[in-house]
């Protein structure tokens, strides 16, 4: 991958944001949460 994770957390978030305005919600309705696995 070429772009870095803060690039590609800003890519969803605008992907987030663009889905809830063509669905009539306002994106600070929407709360994102991150979900991690880690496998020793």
């Amino acid at each position: 991958m070429d772009s870095s994770p803060g690039q590609r957390w800003l890519e969803i978030d605008a992907r987030i944001a663009a889905a809830a305005l063509a669905n009539n919600r306002q994106p600070d309705e929407i709360t994102t949460i991150v979900v991690t696995k880690f496998h020793p």
